[in-house]
């Protein structure tokens, strides 16, 4: 699992929380950390927030897309809840989406169920 998010302390502790699950997590705090992270740990499932310090989860979501994280299910998570983002992340091609401060169960949840999207292709 690759949690992107700007908040380093709430990434690492969710990140703790999924590794006492049994999960393999890594922590990325910005677009290019998350790049690069991909580079060499590939990922099944991204956590990306959608607000970072040096892009936005929708265009991180493209270049990873782009970068060959095809294979992975990628939920956004966020924690402003606007009119109609919910609907906007499906669009965009992310998999699913969570507010913060994120659920423990509602994400192992996602992370059992989810079926990853080609680029551009949200589930239906």
């Amino acid at each position: 699992v690759l949690i992107v998010d700007d908040s380093q302390d709430s990434a690492v502790a969710l990140s703790r929380l999924l590794e006492m699950s049994g999960h393999n997590a890594r922590v990325a705090t910005t677009g290019a950390g998350a790049v690069d992270a991909c580079r060499d740990f590939h990922p099944d499932f991204a956590l990306i927030d959608l607000r970072l310090p040096d892009t936005d989860g929708y265009s991180l979501l493209r270049r990873l897309r782009k970068e060959g994280l095809d294979g992975a299910s990628v939920i956004a998570y966020t924690g402003s809840t606007g009119d109609g983002e919910e609907d906007r992340v499906r669009r965009a091609g992310f998999d699913g989406y969570l507010l913060k401060p994120v659920d423990l169960a509602e994400l192992e949840s996602l992370l059992f169920s989810t079926t990853p999207t080609t680029a551009g292709e949200p589930n239906a």
